[in-house]
């Protein structure tokens, strides 16, 4: 019987990307994807080693990435509430324009010799502000390109592509900035934006729900007197209430508050790294920005493993379990890292802390679309980035300590915080993500 199953599920697989595949929307913003990557990741690789050599500081490190925290956290909300209204495809596409703005601006002043750590904060604020409207805008409409029952497998094509993208972009800019070539490699991440934007262009799922998140009430439509009468301050308080409506739903659902409680637990001490590599590379291994390249992608090669069993993946029933599951692990191996100076343990532990960052990744993105209402779930997918404002703060943290106690214990301390709320209260409550919703 174990003969016949696995030809079975080797067909089931390969059908199932063949399905992925033969969506031209889905293709599309899989480039994006890997434009995406190949430019985002390797920004904070180059933004933290940057900064390590105006200051030396690796709580300065932290400050500039708190800084695009911060913005996140404070503008989350709404950046859900504009991405519910715009065009998804323009939300795209007007993040990756401002990145490509803030990449520029860097490399002018870098090329006048004027950078400075108050110019990087503020370029800080102004991505982490785009990433807000951008990340809520890609992520639904993969999910439109691809349907409800492939969500699981778009999402891990998504990571697939972005994984090689943040693989070749690490190594690019790594050894870029080993070689001195500062400005040079800024005017690359300014122009891989670019190319993602020209890719929005051939996308042709978009627009927004027509439904709002007070749909059914009876109401009718406005006439378009009445529409143009709307003044700004009617129109402020409307998504106001809209994003009322969204955290007074995630609070008082349980399923979607301790969503959001892991995954605020989670982009604090494990995605911070992409921001605090640089310090683990200079002072933990006290290697330089070619191995620092290494590091991130190794991340990016245990990803690409993720990614492609991810993809081929039929639908996940469970996805509580391999959600705690992946956290776990992730606690496990940030620990290894902290501890490790060798090079060549640390990049394997990098490895396998990038392929269960994708997975539970992948999975909280699905999770995160499957116990709201489809009118609420750009709105709460801009409540889950708020959540991923703490990943910067996370490297503030980080870096402060690091300055203060030592870098290896700073990221061992965030694997033991992790490893004991997946134990004490992840664990025991695995089974509400479990459990299937009726939306």
């Amino acid at each position: 019987m174990g003969t016949d199953e696995t030809p079975t599920r080797r067909r089931g697989a390969i059908s199932r990307v063949a399905t992925l595949w033969a969506s031209r929307d889905l293709r599309w913003l899989l480039g994006v994807s890997f434009l995406d990557a190949a430019a985002s990741v390797p920004r904070l690789l180059a933004q933290g080693w940057l900064v390590l050599e105006l200051t030396s500081s690796p709580f300065s490190v932290g400050l500039v990435a708190a800084s695009e925290g911060i913005a996140m956290l404070l503008a989350g909300g709404a950046g859900g509430v504009v991405a519910a209204r715009i065009d998804r495809r323009l939300g795209v596409a007007v993040g990756q324009l401002g990145f490509a703005a803030t990449a520029a601006v860097t490399a002018i002043f870098l090329a006048g010799d004027a950078i400075t750590l108050a110019l990087l904060v503020l370029l800080g604020v102004i991505n982490g502000a785009l990433r807000t409207v951008k990340m809520p805008s890609l992520i639904t409409l993969m999910s439109a390109a691809s349907g409800r029952a492939r969500m699981v497998g778009s999402l891990g094509a998504r990571n697939l592509a972005f994984g090689i993208g943040k693989l070749i972009g690490s190594l690019i800019i790594g050894t870029m900035l080993e070689g001195g070539a500062y400005v040079a490699a800024y005017l690359l991440l300014a122009a891989i934006p670019l190319a993602s934007t020209a890719c929005m262009l051939f996308v042709r799922v978009g627009g927004r729900h027509r439904k709002s998140a007070t749909a059914g009430t009876g109401s009718r439509r406005p006439s378009a007197s009445t529409s143009e009468s709307t003044s700004a301050s009617d129109s402020i308080r409307r998504r106001f209430q809209e994003l009322a409506t969204a955290a007074a739903f995630g609070a008082r659902t349980p399923r979607v508050r301790t969503l959001l409680a892991l995954s605020a637990l989670m982009e604090m001490f494990i995605f911070s790294l992409a921001a605090t590599l640089p310090i683990v590379a200079r002072e933990v291994l006290a290697v330089g920005a070619v191995e620092l390249g290494w590091l991130s992608a190794a991340t990016s090669a245990g990803a690409l493993v993720a990614s492609t069993l991810l993809t081929t993946a039929g639908d996940w029933s469970r996805l509580g379990t391999a959600i705690v599951a992946s956290c776990a692990l992730c606690g496990v191996a940030l620990l290894g890292l902290g501890a490790s100076s060798v090079l060549a343990i640390s990049l394997g532990l990098a490895t396998l802390l990038g392929a269960v960052m994708t997975a539970y990744d992948t999975l909280i993105f699905t999770l995160a679309q499957r116990v709201v209402p489809t009118a609420l779930r750009e709105r709460q997918m801009g409540l889950l980035m708020q959540t991923f404002g703490l990943g910067p703060l996370g490297a503030l943290l980080t870096g402060f300590l690091s300055s203060t106690v030592s870098a290896p214990l700073a990221l061992m301390g965030g694997g033991a915080v992790l490893l004991l709320f997946v134990a004490g209260l992840a664990m025991p409550r695995r089974r509400l993500w479990d459990r299937p919703t009726s939306y």
